[in-house]
């Protein structure tokens, strides 16, 4: 989905943050949102505060969604340098190693989460 050429940062921002608390996962949509906030010189982490990591968590996925991987490993090391013991970014490197094909290291990454915390099941 192409963004209309009046779009505008707090517009887009705001679409960004709809499509999270609905948990919505309109991949192209939100990797429009991001490269139209990029060329408008937008710092991201700065103008998002707190949501800000769980917008790099929305964007690993839509990355991962559209085979973007350089989006998506930029995101996954902000988001481990972060919160290195998370198992929301463990989650998300499963869902990487999906992506790429490796099922079987996804469901071993799954299961070390899982016998770390049941929580997650």
């Amino acid at each position: 989905m192409a963004i209309a050429p009046n779009k505008t940062v707090q517009g887009s921002l705001e679409a960004l943050h709809r499509l999270r608390v609905r948990k919505v996962r309109a991949s192209q949509e939100v990797l429009d949102h991001v490269e139209f906030l990029q060329e408008k010189g937008v710092n991201l982490k700065t103008k998002m505060g707190d949501e800000f990591w769980a917008f790099l968590e929305q964007l690993t996925a839509a990355a991962l969604d559209l085979g973007r991987d350089d989006i998506a490993e930029e995101c996954l090391g902000q988001l481990n340098e972060r919160f290195p013991d998370s198992p929301r970014v463990q989650i998300l490197y499963g869902m990487r190693r999906e992506a790429s094909g490796d099922l079987t290291g996804a469901l071993k990454l799954y299961d070390a989460i899982l016998e770390v915390d049941e929580a997650h099941a």
